[in-house]
């Protein structure tokens, strides 16, 4: 018998013992807690015992997080329940992981069969319209459905079940009326678990500036546990602080300085209804509901002496702007650091703190929110006034929160063309936070483009008009300080904007005469888009046109030099032709595809094929009608070249 065999023939009796604890699992997720436990615990044995088989299978069932799971798994104590809470606790963080546990459980059907299990528990009376729910099929129904009233819990039954078939004896009545409550109660837990979901649409936000306040998500504390009320009643002060914050932040804006939005314009939801995020799933929760900010976080208490901690954060998404350009607003940022009271979490003295320590991150962020809609709608004077005046909130003393308000407001200074503006806010970021990667690799970005020229020596060198050699070094210095954070590893875009700057600056350098850096370049470049390759399809989307531009400089970078010898050369101007080819499958912008046909138009003609060449100038100049008369020029000389003879014919270097 194999081991898959094994585990499927162990499954019945492992669903049957975690139907019978389900009483005491009512704080445990049912999907990814309980019923994933019992799929999981015939192979506890064999991954305990090192059975090289388990990893093979689960490998085959569940691809690449077949590690997590056996890392879990062997680290199961002999108590089942525990064993389910530390599941969902696992699953509860990682997104990847909840996938892989859906796949198992849709691969041995164990909803159904532990469905028909839990069924088990009815008690139905002969004649009765109703059944009475066993304490099993109560606390499923609990983790299932989010019932509360549970002592008073009845199904009630379809007569016209039992009416089809009247010459049937009252003995065969009794146990057809048991069937039928059991397939009832099956069919209800899998549809409500896995069906009704798939199929209800979401409600989702439908305003101008749509704030989700998400429930804070209780982590392990020293010696106290946070209960599911006690998460609730915080994350409510959480939400009326903000509302009312927001509230008083509208009233008091000079009607000069506000955009054309209403009350009904803002739209805020609560706790109860985003649900709970983790870091992991913030996004995915954000795009379903279409918001385009979520305040979540993190709650934990401590014991001797008793305190309440809060770490909160927000999400924001893209909503209103795809394009990698805003990628340093977009995405997760701390909100300060941790909160705390004194206290429980269910005492009023712990909650009154927290309120009262939140009222200025609040005050804060409600101008920060009308900041980040002013600035999505273009009017990046609105946005600055406002990120300044969150950075500058009465009260606000947090670092980390006032040197994200100093990163947005540099950002929009840059947008009006206030340069120095934009600079001292990102220093200003940078002393505030000395950890904001975000700040570091804007300030980098300031550097280099206030210094960049044309990449020339005579654009930077000393007296040229650039800002002298001296300003790409330290833009270098930037992306580097950026990069040796290992936070650039963690926060959207990062591993591969921040490589790409290196790169593109290693580029201009080297072009510029400076420093010969082109190995450095190329490595730097491959490493960006490797991290393209990867993001997630959401993430490459946006990321797609810094994916082009890097494969566009990886084509700078191979062509050959003067020294090489012609079998040498031949070859790298194909390899860089094949970077520029890449670049054309990835970027969106005309202009650009108008460079790329120019660059290849290029290598062509060093490879002495004209027709091609000049097919792909005419393609450059259809891209790009600005610069048509410098394409035509490109061509006529192509045809001088022709003339004079040596024409060629080479294979087609972006395929057919």
């Amino acid at each position: 018998m194999t081991f898959l065999e094994r585990w499927q023939s162990e499954l019945p009796a492992s669903l049957d013992t975690f139907a019978q604890i389900a009483p005491r699992a009512k704080d445990v997720d049912f999907t990814y807690g309980l019923l994933a436990a019992a799929v999981l615990w015939p192979a506890r044995g064999p991954v305990h015992a090192y059975d090289g088989a388990a990893g093979d299978v689960l490998r085959e069932l569940v691809g690449t997080q077949a590690g997590a799971l056996l890392r879990i798994v062997n680290g199961w104590p002999d108590d089942r329940l525990a064993a389910a809470r530390a599941l969902a606790d696992e699953a509860a963080r990682s997104e990847e992981l909840r996938t892989a546990l859906l796949a198992l459980i849709e691969r041995f059907e164990a909803a159904r069969l532990f469905a028909e299990r839990l069924a088990r528990g009815y008690t139905p009376q002969a004649g009765a319209s109703s059944i009475t729910v066993s304490e099993q099929i109560r606390a499923a129904l609990v983790n299932v459905g989010g019932i509360t009233n549970i002592d008073s819990l009845t199904v009630h039954l379809d007569q016209s079940v039992v009416v089809q078939h009247p010459r049937l004896s009252r003995r065969t009545l009794a146990a057809g009326l048991g069937l039928a409550a059991t397939f009832l109660v099956a069919a209800a837990i899998v549809i409500y678990q896995f069906v009704a979901p798939r199929l209800a649409p979401e409600e989702t936000m439908k305003g101008a500036l749509n704030i989700a306040v998400a429930q804070l998500q209780p982590t392990a504390g020293a010696g106290c546990a946070v209960t599911p009320d006690s998460a609730r009643g915080i994350s409510d002060v959480v939400h009326e602080t903000l509302e009312r914050e927001l509230s008083g932040t509208l009233a008091a804006m000079a009607p000069g300085r506000r955009r054309l939005l209403s009350d009904n314009d803002i739209q805020i939801w609560s706790p109860g209804k985003t649900g709970q995020v983790t870091p992991e799933t913030v996004r995915q929760r954000a795009q379903a509901i279409n918001a385009d900010v979520v305040l979540f976080g993190e709650l934990w208490c401590e014991s001797n002496p008793s305190r309440t901690r809060v770490a909160p954060a927000i999400y924001v998404t893209d909503r209103k702007d795809k394009s990698f350009e805003h990628l340093e607003f977009t995405g997760a940022h701390l909100l300060g650091s941790a909160v705390s009271g004194d206290g429980h979490p269910d005492g009023g003295a712990a909650r009154g703190a927290l309120r009262a320590q939140l009222l200025s991150r609040m005050a804060a962020l409600s101008q920060f929110l009308l900041g980040l809609d002013s600035y999505f709608a273009g009017q990046y004077e609105e946005a600055q006034a406002a990120f300044t005046a969150a950075a500058q909130a009465e009260g606000l003393d947090d670092p980390r929160l006032g040197s994200m308000m100093q990163l947005f407001a540099g950002t929009a200074a840059g947008r009006r063309g206030e340069l120095g503006a934009a600079r001292a806010s990102y220093e200003a970021a940078i002393a505030s936070d000395p950890g904001n990667v975000r700040a570091h690799f804007s300030l980098a970005e300031w550097h280099y483009f206030d210094s960049m020229g044309d990449c020339e020596a005579s654009e930077v060198a000393p007296g040229g008009p650039a800002e002298k050699p001296e300003g790409l070094r330290e833009a270098l210095r930037g992306y580097q300080e950026a990069w040796a954070m290992p936070e650039a590893r963690e926060h959207d875009g990062m591993p591969v904007l921040v490589p790409y700057g290196i790169g593109r600056t290693y580029v201009c350098m080297s072009q510029a005469g400076i420093e010969s850096r082109w190995n450095e370049a190329s490595l730097e470049l491959q490493r960006a888009i490797g991290g393209y390759d990867a993001a997630d399809d959401q993430m490459k989307e946006r990321l797609r046109d810094v994916a082009a531009e890097a494969h566009s400089l990886l084509g700078v970078v191979y062509l050959p030099s003067a020294a090489d010898p012609p079998d040498v050369a031949e070859r790298k101007l194909r390899v860089a032709g094949g970077e520029y080819c890449a670049a054309l499958s990835l970027s969106r912008y005309a202009q650009r595809h108008g460079y790329y046909h120019s660059a290849l138009g290029y290598i062509y003609r060093r490879l002495g094929d004209y027709e091609k060449a000049d097919a792909a100038y005419l393609k450059a100049a259809e891209n790009d009608p600005q610069q048509r008369s410098f394409y035509e020029g490109l061509r006529a000389e192509l045809a001088d070249e022709r003339e004079a003879g040596g024409a060629r014919t080479v294979d087609p270097i972006c395929g057919t």
